[in-house]
């Protein structure tokens, strides 16, 4: 099991919209490259089912705003 920590300071989600200007408010980008399906949007906040994750950094390289990290 791996620990993923997100910066919701940092993460362009808000309040289950994206305010993010790279990607014109549709940003489900950690989501979309998770190969394992760990990633997941809840009551507005991006979630991470650790039990899923096998930790490959994807969600980490993709994430343009620095807000997932893996421990």
């Amino acid at each position: 099991m791996f620990n993923i920590k997100i910066d919701y300071n940092k993460c362009c989600l808000k309040n289950g919209k994206c305010s993010g200007a790279c990607c014109s408010g549709e940003c489900d980008g950690c989501i979309d490259v998770c190969p394992a399906g760990a990633i997941s949007k809840e009551k507005g906040f991006i979630t991470v089912d650790e039990a899923k994750c096998i930790g490959c950094g994807a969600c980490v390289s993709v994430c343009e705003h620095d807000a997932i990290k893996i421990e």
